[in-house]
């Protein structure tokens, strides 16, 4: 891991034991995403992606602490979006709708700003490098954990298909 906590962004590189195609479906197929992605204990009951330049993103991930069900929604759009190699999207804090909460149309929302999330896939002939950085998230945050976790989850998801 690197990141820059003054800047605020973490990244990950990570080689996967599993073609590329595999990767670019577990980051693009709503219902493989649901599988890995989000912090351990997290569910994600909603993911709908259009899979395409300018397309749409929103997830629902939802966490069941003690104190009673806590839901976040995120809401964002593809900036770059090149099958197999690189995916570049805007990550929001959303409305259980999918409208922004830090759109001037939302009622009583204080701003929270955008992330930029960017992967990058690099096929290596049966296993698949893949860099992650996340803009907006500083190094040393519960956003920089959820991702060590997401990841973790999502290798051994990979390894549980294969073996």
């Amino acid at each position: 891991m690197n990141g820059d906590p003054a800047a605020g962004w973490v990244e990950f590189t990570r080689v996967f034991d599993a073609p590329v195609e595999d990767l670019w479906a577990a980051w693009t197929d709503p219902e493989q995403f649901a599988l890995w992605y989000g912090p351990e204990g997290a569910s994600i009951p909603l993911a709908r992606f259009e899979d395409r330049l300018g397309g749409s993103r929103f997830v629902c991930m939802e966490m069941n602490p003690p104190q009673g069900t806590v839901r976040m929604f995120l809401a964002g759009e593809y900036l770059e979006y090149e099958p197999l190699r690189r995916l570049v999207y805007t990550e929001v804090p959303a409305d259980s709708e999918g409208a922004r909460l830090d759109s001037p149309d939302h009622d009583g929302a204080a701003p929270t700003g955008e992330t930029r999330v960017v992967v990058e896939f690099a096929d290596r002939g049966g296993s698949t490098t893949v860099h992650l950085r996340h803009e907006g998230v500083p190094a040393g945050s519960p956003g920089e954990a959820g991702w060590l976790m997401a990841l973790g989850a999502l290798g051994e998801r990979l390894s549980d298909r294969s073996g």
